[in-house]
């Protein structure tokens, strides 16, 4: 075989796999296109407040990139929200305002307050970052760390943007304040019972696991904190 041939032979080889590369990743291309549309349109549907994003990604690539990015966001909203929720579920809080705790822990209640206190910074932070979680300006800084071809980065944008998902994700929020509002008001109102107990320490006693008030006024005062409370 002569030269001229031989080089033609390969010329003609090297195009042919380009085609056939080319082709592939077209294919892929709209496969992964597909079924990323198909998982998105799944996100659109889904409640930051009453389920988790945190499913397996099914698309690769940039594409998986973009998917996972979503999600990832779209979950911590939600766990924002749970870890606001499961305050009211402690099993340390609930037991706070316990005549055990309260002779355990009395008179200066300093195991009480540096737990309440490390409750309500979870409270405040988790309540901030939720409110984020609707900020157009915080949505698109999610995907820079990603590093992705622009065009991807579009295409993140122009999905987390939708009026769809972005009108789902700040009515979930405003769906939720009167819920995460009660959590609110119980951690700060107990708060205040345990700090009205420590700076009146001298006019309380306990009793059969009972407390009993030497001021009147402060009975009063308690037993609507309380009240407030178990509402």
């Amino acid at each position: 075989m002569s030269g001229r041939k031989t080089k033609g032979l390969i010329i003609t080889s090297f195009i042919l796999v380009i085609s056939l590369l080319a082709g592939y990743f077209v294919v892929n291309s709209t496969i992964e296109k597909k079924l990323f549309k198909q998982e998105i349109n799944k996100l659109k549907k889904k409640d930051i407040v009453k389920y988790r994003f945190n499913d397996k990604v099914k698309t690769s690539g940039s594409y998986g990139v973009v998917e996972k990015k979503m999600k990832n966001y779209l979950d911590d909203c939600s766990l924002n929200y749970r870890n606001i929720m499961n305050i009211e579920k402690d099993k340390k809080f609930l037991s706070i305002l316990s005549a055990d705790n309260y002779i355990k822990d009395k008179p200066n209640f300093d195991n009480s307050l540096k737990y309440l206190n490390k409750l309500k910074d979870k409270y405040d932070t988790n309540t901030k970052e939720l409110l984020k979680c609707s900020d157009k300006k915080n949505i698109k800084s999610n995907i820079v760390s990603a590093n992705i071809n622009g065009y991807y980065e579009s295409i993140y944008k122009k999905e987390m943007l939708d009026n769809k998902l972005l009108s789902k994700i700040k009515d979930s929020i405003d769906e939720s304040k009167e819920s995460r509002e009660k959590v609110g008001s119980k951690l700060d109102n107990t708060i205040k019972v345990i700090k009205l107990l420590k700076d009146n320490k001298n006019k309380w006693t306990m009793n059969k696991k009972a407390i009993l008030f030497k001021d009147n006024k402060l009975y009063l005062e308690y037993d609507k904190l309380v009240n407030n409370i178990v509402k």
